[in-house]
């Protein structure tokens, strides 16, 4: 398909999870792994910043939905050139955070280490791993 219509579609998901967390949350597993591709390679600006304030919303309410894609989850998080805008970045630092304490910690370890280096480097600086 057309990336830029990957990334519109993204986008679009992500403004509705914005808005209407209840209504796109019980839905995310079916897109969350291809969403957050598509999102990766867009630039920082006001879009990307409410299509993941939309994407924080959908998984407080449904955090299990991305549990097989967050390696592709948290590539998205640290998509960002520099850091998010403070809100989204303490509500991505939440979230992260949940997910490393409700998985055990040998099985941490191994996900951790099979990152990419800058993944491992962004999620320490910016959400302190």
């Amino acid at each position: 398909m057309n990336k830029s219509l990957l990334e519109n579609t993204a986008i679009t998901i992500g403004r509705l999870g914005y808005v209407c967390p209840d209504v796109a949350a019980p839905h995310l597993e079916t897109f969350v792994q291809a969403w957050c591709t598509a999102l990766r390679s867009i630039r920082d600006d006001v879009e990307k910043e409410h299509a993941f304030l939309g994407l924080c919303g959908m998984i407080k309410l449904n955090p299990r939905a991305p549990l097989t894609a967050l390696q592709q989850l948290f590539e998205a998080f640290v998509s960002w050139q520099t850091p998010p805008p403070p809100e989204l970045n303490a509500m991505v630092q939440q979230i992260v955070h949940g997910y490393k304490g409700s998985i055990p910690p040998d099985q941490w370890q191994l996900f951790f280490g099979a990152q990419t280096e800058q993944v491992r480097l962004r999620l320490t600086e910016r959400y302190q791993l």
